[in-house]
């Protein structure tokens, strides 16, 4: 019953109370509203890194994806402009929210959409918004990574933006990794969510890695230093790639992109 006055509060804030805020306003409502919506659901959020700020800025956060989860984990430490697959806009509720809450929607199936969300991209970064994109394309169990795919770091090369990479894991109350917030295979989108009530406890652990200028990059090397960072973050190995694919970008040094620590810690929220 929490979740569903939650969700009809997010349905009429998005509605009426959204068009008439600011930038900086709209921030804070998103962070609030996620974190509230994390405690509902019994997800503790720990953070480790510098993450960037709660005020909007041009930037781009790159995240591994694990489950649909990510988008409130993300807005709950720095709120950003989701890029998502369309099939989430036809989704109850959360596709309302998330489409009033300014998402941008591609059509994978489309060979050309990306070009059309790049140049919204574009234009939101030089108007000082931050994005976030999950460039694997979809999701994973959270034991591997998928290979990042690049076209949706261009508009960062283009106009300079700095990336920051962010790297998700779950657990559960014993400390492995959680089976119930992975939002992969068959399972459906009311099943997920179900699964995720049933769990007792879930802790949501995001690592914040140092931003990379993007100046000097390409989005192909972008990308790597991108899942590099993440990869390094999670203990994880770098996707394979076809026989003559390069898996590093050149001259890049592993350290640079290694997560950098912090005494900061989000509050877990009250549940």
């Amino acid at each position: 019953m929490r979740l569903v006055v939650h969700l009809a509060a997010g349905l009429l804030r998005v509605t009426f109370q959204y068009p008439r805020l600011d930038r900086s306003a709209r921030a804070r409502v998103m962070q609030r509203w996620s974190r509230q919506l994390l405690g509902i659901l019994g997800v503790e959020l720990a953070v480790t890194g510098e993450p960037p700020g709660v005020e909007p800025g041009m930037e781009v956060v790159v995240a591994n994806h694990v489950s649909w989860l990510d988008i409130f984990v993300i807005s709950a430490v720095s709120p950003c402009r989701f890029v998502a697959k369309a099939e989430i806009r036809r989704w109850p509720v959360i596709g309302y929210l998330s489409e009033r809450a300014g998402t941008l929607f591609v059509e994978r199936s489309r060979r050309h959409d990306a070009a059309r969300v790049n140049a919204a991209i574009r234009q939101l970064l030089t108007a000082g918004e931050r994005l976030a994109v999950f460039p694997e394309g979809t999701t994973t169990d959270g034991t591997e990574l998928k290979i990042f795919h690049p076209s949706l770091l261009q508009p960062a090369v283009e106009v300079g933006a700095p990336v920051h990479p962010a790297a998700l894991r779950y657990r559960d109350g014993s400390g492995a990794l959680s089976r119930a917030a992975p939002y992969a295979g068959d399972v459906s989108f009311a099943g997920s969510l179900g699964r995720l009530l049933r769990e007792p406890y879930t802790r949501a652990e995001i690592v914040f890695c140092s931003p990379i200028d993007a100046r000097g990059f390409t989005r192909h090397t972008l990308a790597r230093a991108s899942e590099q960072a993440i990869a390094a973050a999670l203990n994880l190995p770098l996707p394979r790639r076809r026989p003559g694919t390069p898996a590093d970008p050149p001259g890049a040094k592993p350290s640079a992109f290694l997560p950098t620590r912090s005494p900061y810690r989000a509050s877990p929220p009250s549940r």
